[in-house]
């Protein structure tokens, strides 16, 4: 159904949408079927060339750019090549840049769902779509697919020139792409007027949103080494500083159970929140009690106010400790000569990530020196990704706001998340362009679950929210 008048431009493309419904399934499902997990090159490499095959026969203009490759277990591997796709018609026409990626996540350990056949093969259920990637992220890149050759089939040409930039390599720290948009940077972003991102958790379910702001992450890990090798707790036990001990005085004086982070001065720099961003927490659609359930969690911290939960997950930086590894050492009895563990910080804007290292190397050094222990302490953070945020007023912002509005007849909640997307930094460094990002689905589609699901009416009008931001981009005037 569509809510456009007559003389909306668009409109004949959300009506080809509708009568495409059968045929988009049946494309997400031949996406899904490739098992493109992270770290599986070999099918990594295949949903690429899936993908190029799709878009040339889009007419666009397509290269499998190389990347290189990386040395594992001894052996050298060839990355899956960045896809770049190109819808060129007019040079007088803007130009917008859109990010996508095709591998997907393992399911965790002990998931009924895990990376079986059920898992690559899109089941539909009840009005939803169930299937590796259908929302991270297959089914938004392919959104952007049905909206262009929806445009094509009403006779329609597209209203902007538009460049896709596509990986197989985001789950595991887009590597080989982050080096080759750095060296690529003159020839990629070179008239580029926008760009764009379908790639994002949503806090919501009721209302669509357009995330304006993601935190970003620093990844650490604490190594205390005592004997030379495992010891016997029946013949060591209260004669030596055992290692464990060490580590776990070091991680249970990161943060209390408010969850504060204890760190000193870590929080400097952070703006004060403003007036206005306390009444937009206040105004955005949370269901607290429904988020509590679906996490499966009695009660939640800040005495479970809307607005304190939000900013805590969104604009403050959290602290959450994540494992204990003792390597080798095995049994009860043992006392483990060497002990690691890992702990992650989500910093914002203003928290510098070489900072937050120093600032939290120091704090370690002092509390484990406090103790005199003998042991070695060492401190690393192999991961350091700054937060991200862009000015939601823009007129990028301000298309993206009208689409949505065209397809659901609802204004979109302008959201920061709590989640870190390391290339959107990228994107936005490289290309001195605001980055928007678009999501397509809801929250239910969205917080880690055991099964991927997106809604079919959901899905569908995903392409009709990217048909209707692609027409409300080429109105755009640039300022000179």
């Amino acid at each position: 159904m569509s809510y456009l008048d007559l003389s909306d431009p668009v409109r004949k493309v959300f009506d080809t949408i509708d009568k495409k419904r059968g045929s988009y399934i049946e494309v997400l499902k031949e996406a899904v079927n490739i098992r493109s997990v992270k770290g599986d090159y070999a099918e990594a490499k295949k949903i690429i060339s899936w993908t190029e095959k799709k878009f040339r026969d889009l007419d666009a203009g397509t290269t499998l750019q190389d990347v290189g490759s990386v040395m594992m277990d001894g052996r050298k591997i060839t990355l899956p090549p960045v896809l770049i796709a190109d819808f060129k018609s007019e040079n007088s026409k803007m130009t917008l840049l859109v990010y996508g990626h095709l591998d997907v996540t393992p399911s965790p350990p002990g998931v009924e769902s895990g990376d079986n056949e059920s898992s690559f093969n899109l089941k539909e259920e009840d009005g939803a779509l169930f299937g590796k990637g259908v929302t991270d992220s297959k089914g938004p890149l392919l959104c952007w697919m049905n909206a262009i050759q929806s445009y094509k089939e009403s006779g329609m040409d597209l209203p902007l020139n538009i460049r896709f930039v596509i990986e197989a390599m985001k789950e595991s720290g887009s590597v080989g792409l982050m080096d080759y948009l750095q060296e690529s940077k003159g020839y990629l972003f070179r008239g580029v007027n926008f760009v764009c991102i379908s790639d994002s958790s949503c806090l919501f379910a009721d209302k669509p949103v357009i995330t304006y702001g993601l935190r970003g992450c620093c990844k650490f890990k604490v190594t205390v080494e005592g004997a030379k090798c495992d010891l016997h707790s029946g013949v060591h036990g209260g004669m030596i500083a055992e290692p464990m001990t060490d580590l776990v005085y070091l991680l249970s004086n990161l943060s209390n159970i408010k969850g504060e982070i204890l760190v000193p001065n870590l929080r400097d720099g952070i703006e004060d929140v403003t007036p206005d961003e306390e009444k937009n927490y206040h105004r955005l659609s949370f269901d607290v009690g429904k988020f509590k359930k679906e996490s499966g969690v009695d009660r939640l911290l800040h005495k479970e106010d809307k607005k304190r939960l939000l900013m805590h997950r969104t604009r403050f930086p959290s602290l959450t400790i994540h494992s204990i590894d003792t390597g080798d050492s095995v049994g009860d009895e043992v006392i483990p000569c060497k002990v690691s563990g890992t702990f992650t910080i989500r910093i914002v804007p203003n928290q510098n990530p070489t900072e937050v290292f120093h600032r939290v190397q120091g704090y370690l050094v002092y509390l484990f020196n406090k103790v005199q222990s003998p042991n070695e302490l060492t401190i690393d953070m192999p991961v350091g990704i700054p937060a991200w945020l862009a000015k939601n007023d823009d007129d990028n912002y301000k298309a993206a706001s009208k689409a949505i509005f065209k397809v659901y007849r609802q204004k979109p909640e302008l959201v920061r998340e709590g989640s870190t997307i390391p290339i959107v930094y990228q994107l936005q460094q490289l290309s001195k362009k605001n980055v928007l990002l678009l999501p397509v689905g809801n929250s239910d589609h969205c917080i880690l679950k055991n099964r991927d699901r997106i809604d079919v009416k959901t899905f569908m009008d995903g392409a009709k929210v990217v048909a209707a931001y692609i027409q409300e981009l080429s109105t755009t005037k640039l300022k000179k």
